[in-house]
């Protein structure tokens, strides 16, 4: 195994996309290295799961997601482009995307399997739809779990997925403000092609903005776009604010570097005049 490279530290900064209120993030006690990291999927929706208790050890981050052979926990470790999450053990890896702003696909290769572990809740158990599609409560919604190839079978608070007899896994959370409803599963895109899209928007939000930067700022140009735009919300259906917004941070009592608000209204004021005021105070 090489050593990890990360586009965007999940340490520091949880990884997202615009729009979505799903990323991304390490354990909080996590490091960078083979056994010392534990990939969440996380809501920051509202005050998200950690705000029933500021003293939970993970905040916001509400889904472990490791993976497993043979019913054993592998140890891994965690690396990222800017559409992709690599949770990669000796025995092989599972690549995570945010497919759509409330949809997480996860591919596993290998063989392996994937244990998820859902939010605990007093009122309310997860509950299934049909024969591989399970609804659960998170955050201030509700999730949608299931496989577009393999199975889950349900393994204490949560699930494992495990692959069908020719190794392929693949496996979403759908995120929902009401109660969820299965989608035909030809519905959902294709994993390489999702993570084709996340790239293509992602780049031409750079390249409308700030398509190069001085020679000293260059190397970082576009992690730092990266952080403005997965920061970025538009109203949707589910929402009553009228106009695009920068979250301050991804999740509450998080890292002090989500509070950047100025930093990235000047961003986004740099080549669209007029965009930089309406995020200033948001």
């Amino acid at each position: 195994m090489n050593a990890p490279v990360c586009f965007i530290d999940p340490l520091s900064t949880p990884l997202g996309r615009r729009s979505s209120y799903l990323c991304f993030a390490n354990d909080n006690k996590g490091e960078q290295m083979i056994g010392k990291s534990t990939l969440y999927l996380s809501t920051c929706r509202g005050g998200g799961t950690g705000m029933a208790n500021l003293d939970a050890p993970n905040s916001c981050r509400a889904i472990p997601l490791e993976l497993m052979k043979d019913g054993v926990v592998l140890p891994a470790v965690i690396s990222t482009t800017a559409s992709e999450v690599i949770l990669e053990s000796r025995c092989g890896s599972a690549r995570f995307c945010l497919a759509e702003k409330h949809l997480a696909l996860c591919k596993v290769e290998d063989g392996l399997s994937l244990s998820i572990k859902l939010p605990s809740s007093f009122m309310s158990a997860p509950f299934q739809l049909n024969d591989n599609a399970w609804r659960f409560p998170f955050g201030e919604g509700n999730g949608l779990i299931f496989a577009l190839k393999g199975k889950l079978i349900s393994a204490g608070s949560g699930f494992v997925a495990v692959p069908e007899e020719n190794g392929e896994l693949l496996v979403g959370i759908e995120e929902y403000d009401v109660d969820p409803g299965a989608r035909p599963l030809d519905s959902y895109p294709d994993y390489d092609e999702a993570v084709k899209a996340f790239d293509a928007e992602f780049d031409a939000f750079c390249d409308s903005l700030y398509p190069s930067l001085p020679e000293e700022f260059e190397s970082m140009r576009r992690q730092a776009l990266y952080t403005t735009w997965s920061l970025m919300v538009d109203p949707d259906e589910g929402i009553l604010y009228p106009r695009t917004m920068v979250k301050m941070m991804r999740f509450i009592f998080e890292s002090a570097f989500g509070w950047q608000q100025a930093m990235q209204a000047i961003c986004l004021s740099g080549s669209q005049a007029g965009m930089g005021y309406p995020h200033e105070l948001l």
